[in-house]
């Protein structure tokens, strides 16, 4: 909270043009992933969080580089059971934003690396840790964010986020199994500008 309040009244009395960005980022990731073989995968519901950073190379054009920690849970839903796989993955995307307007961007890139934090599976009342079920994940993020100022120098908005994963998350050696990662993300953002 020390470290809040610091930020701000800095951002408030730095002035001028702000060209760095730091952004704290947190709420939801809603999958539906899509399944090749797995069963009849339906969708889940997880958190996100994480930290960001942005540099404005141009004054409508920014690069954005996150780190996020994104829960990417499916559930499988079979004759007599339903299989829910909690995931978390380290996710760093690397975005290009188009700045609309003050209060309004557009955003696309690549998420390069997507590691495999944890996994659990639940079956009934019984859950297993079954990281080694899982493999990283590759792909691609397109977003936006919408949000408002109350100084020059911090801003709090809504940050949205698809991820169209394009690696088999699945470790199964069986070629003919494959689940790609589809999540929806929805965070609250909250920026400091400087220099």
């Amino acid at each position: 909270m020390i470290f809040l309040s610091c930020a701000v009244c800095f951002a408030e009395v730095s002035g001028g043009q702000k060209k760095y960005g730091f952004s704290f980022l947190g709420g939801f990731a809603f999958s539906g992933h899509k399944s090749n073989g797995a069963g009849s995968v339906q969708s889940s519901t997880g958190l996100s969080f994480g930290i960001g950073l942005d540099y404005k190379v141009m004054p409508s054009i920014a690069i954005e580089v996150d780190l996020l920690d994104v829960w990417k849970n499916y559930e499988v839903h079979g004759a007599a059971s339903v299989t829910k796989n909690s995931l978390s993955y380290l996710e760093i995307p690397i975005l290009i934003k188009y700045i609309a307007s003050p209060n309004f961007s557009l955003k696309a890139g690549p998420y390069l690396a997507a590691f495999i934090m944890s996994a659990d599976r639940e079956v009934g009342r019984t859950s297993s840790a079954v990281k080694g079920d899982f493999a990283n994940d590759f792909g691609m993020t397109f977003g936006a964010w919408a949000g408002f100022y109350p100084n020059q120098g911090f801003s709090i908005g809504l940050d949205l986020q698809y991820d169209l994963g394009l690696n088999n998350i699945l470790g199964d050696s069986d070629p003919s199994h494959s689940i790609n990662s589809r999540t929806f993300i929805s965070m609250l953002a909250m920026t400091f500008y400087f220099k």
